[in-house]
């Protein structure tokens, strides 16, 4: 009766047993009597609105009145005092004395029955050694309707208070004060919020750009309540973070921000970004963005996502297993505190393991969303095409090759399945890194040593240069591009490299494509009078686009692209991104593409120009003879005059 009083439920449905869910879990209960439990976070499915869709299943099946809460609150304690003594001091005063309950006292109130009196009052209280002062010159204010105090004491078990009241006014010398009343108090601290770390290195994708770097996480639940958000680098950082989820708009992903901060001093070794959030997040996604001032940020060692986590309640009427689920339609709403006192008996139990539904293994999905493409024609003037193997169903990233990208060509390509096409959206782009081959020579003579590159594609559009060294030293890098004809090198750009400690550093050159478009260029370091140092390794890094899409069943895909005529596709996909972005993809890499629709002189072109390049040799010889004998045919033939006069 106790809890049918005091806690206000949610509403009870009818027969529950058959509704559809997306997560459960059960708690099993040996007794009866109110029990409370620590909410998965998994079963927390939020609403803009604040509401929750969550029930509660009893042993018999059928539905039970609970109440979903963050914290419990604790009562406070106040005690109106009887003065002992009341009696003038020497100062001008009066002392006013009396006993306290034998319990903790942290605030004391005061209300003067004099609303015009103004002045000061120290407040005493005796412990098991004597007396001693815990406040001195406390204002006691005006208020219309009568002059008040409230002081804050040290917390303490004391046995008694002695308040020293000293008047302002002439006219209150000598003159004991008539009190309204005297309150102790014992302000009971609210109950913490319960904390929960979800470590989110294994649910998160971490992806490159040009400037910062993207972490885009998958919470366990939406409608979180975030305190904190704590990243560890294998570097230190010093730079800005922006927090936000994502959407689709015309068929692309789009970031947008919720928050933004920046860390602006380096604490202990400087890897622990420590971000406060405060905030609920409504969707499953989470984007961090990390921007270092110094244009570097090392690998990701760890993600963790500091959450508060909400607890239920409910009235078990019978001992058997209880079972929340989520997504089934119902909704609650989560309040700050619980509907009964803090002193009320409570069973304290824990949840088992969640179970959660994989939502793109529905069937049925497909069906009503009706988001299956149209029909493609593999005749039609598509270029090239590439094979995309899907083992099995799921939602998938698929991000484009070396070649591809750095040739821009993926603007304008299909996916294809049995002549349909299969609807995606185009992801993020993702900066990657290849190592590049190099031949190094050393000139003793003038202590400087040059590296020659060579490149894999001849583009513009090659993002970074980085150089891997290690050591302490200070030195001058220059950059050559080769000259057309072969004829030599010409420095197009100069870097300068220093590290002052030991250990492994790095040099990243933006914006190389000036002397990456050929196929291959130069690094020259001169050592001037010190050790030569040696670059262990360089790397080149492009941008790869990306698209997402779901597979419903396993087979060969292709990817058809080389049709510019046709431009990028457009596929309806909103109605069902809130789940596609509840969702980390999982990537896989495009494979080499095939020529399937050149003209017969790019197939002879393509055919002569693979291998080892004796095709061209063949082709120039026969454009050579060509040439010659159109010349030999512009001579006049030997003993032919022209006229004569």
């Amino acid at each position: 009766m106790i809890f049918i009083g005091v806690l206000a439920f949610t509403v009870i449905v009818a027969n529950c047993a058959a509704e559809p869910w997306q997560a459960k879990a059960s708690i099993d209960v040996d007794g009866t009597g109110l029990t409370q439990a620590l909410l998965p976070a998994e079963l927390l499915m939020g609403n803009n609105n604040g509401s929750y869709d969550l029930i509660l299943n009893g042993p018999d099946n059928n539905p039970r009145a609970f109440e979903l809460f963050m914290k419990n609150r604790s009562d406070s304690k106040q005690f109106i005092l009887k003065p002992g003594n009341i009696q003038l001091n020497q100062a001008g005063g009066f002392v006013w004395d009396a006993d306290l309950p034998g319990t903790l006292v942290d605030e004391i109130r005061i209300e003067m029955g004099d609303h015009n009196y103004m002045g000061r009052v120290d407040v005493m209280v005796q412990t098991e050694t004597g007396w001693q002062t815990v406040a001195q010159n406390q204002a006691i204010y005006r208020t219309p309707e009568a002059a008040n105090a409230s002081i804050n004491i040290e917390q303490g078990m004391y046995k008694k208070i002695r308040l020293v009241f000293t008047g302002f006014d002439k006219a209150y010398k000598q003159k004991i004060v008539p009190i309204r009343r005297v309150t102790a108090l014992h302000r009971g601290k609210d109950e913490q919020y319960a904390q929960m770390q979800i470590v989110m290195t294994d649910r998160m994708q971490v992806s490159r750009d040009e400037d910062f770097t993207e972490l885009k996480m998958v919470l366990p639940g939406k409608g979180i309540r975030i305190k904190q958000i704590r990243i560890t680098t294998n570097s230190r950082f010093k730079g800005s973070w922006e927090l936000g989820h994502e959407l689709i708009r015309n068929n692309r992903v789009r970031f947008i921000p919720e928050q933004s901060g920046r860390v602006s001093g380096v604490t202990g070794d400087g890897r622990m970004i420590s971000m406060a959030v405060n905030k609920v997040w409504n969707m499953n996604c989470l984007i961090l963005r990390l921007r270092p001032d110094s244009g570097f940020l090392g690998p990701i060692d760890q993600a963790i996502v500091v959450l508060h986590q909400p607890k239920i309640l409910f009235s078990a009427d019978m001992p058997g297993r209880y079972t929340a689920l989520a997504g089934t339609g119902r909704h609650t709403r989560l309040k700050q505190f619980a509907g009964i006192s803090g002193q009320a008996m409570v069973r304290h139990l824990d949840f088992g393991p969640p179970e959660v539904k994989i939502w793109y293994n529905s069937q049925s999905l497909l069906e009503k969303f009706k988001i299956k493409g149209g029909p493609f024609d593999e005749n039609g003037d598509y270029r090239w095409k590439s094979p995309v193997t899907i083992d099995k169903i799921g939602y998938y990233r698929l991000i484009f090759n070396m070649e591809t990208s750095l040739a821009k060509a993926g603007a304008s390509v299909r996916l294809v399945k049995d002549n349909e096409q299969i609807p995606f959206f185009w992801g993020r782009q993702t900066y990657t890194s290849h190592e590049l081959a190099a031949q190094t020579e050393y000139d003793r003579d003038e202590n400087a040593t040059s590296w020659e590159v060579s490149l894999p594609v001849k583009s513009g559009a090659w993002q970074t240069l980085v150089l891997t060294g290690s050591g302490i030293f200070s030195r001058t890098v220059h950059c050559y591009r080769e000259k057309s004809g072969k004829t030599g090198w010409e420095k197009v750009m100069t870097r300068h490299w220093s590290h002052a400690e030991q250990g492994v550093t790095q040099l990243e050159i933006d914006s190389p494509g000036r002397f990456m478009n050929g196929r291959r260029l130069k690094i020259s370091i001169d050592h001037g009078d010190n050790q030569p140092i040696e670059i262990s390794k360089i790397e080149a890094g492009f941008m790869a686009p990306s698209i997402c899409f779901l597979a419903y069943e396993p087979g060969n895909y292709f990817l058809f692209g080389g049709n510019e005529a046709e431009g990028p596709p457009s596929y309806d996909l909103t109605l069902i991104q809130d789940r596609l972005m509840a969702s980390l993809p999982e990537d896989i890499e495009m494979a080499a593409a095939d020529v399937v629709n050149a003209s017969k002189w790019e197939q002879l072109i393509e055919r002569l120009f693979q291998g080892k390049g004796l095709g061209l040799y063949a082709v120039l010889a026969v454009v050579t003879l060509i040439l010659i004998g159109v010349i030999v045919r512009l001579f006049p033939k030997a003993g032919v005059r022209g006229p004569q006069n």
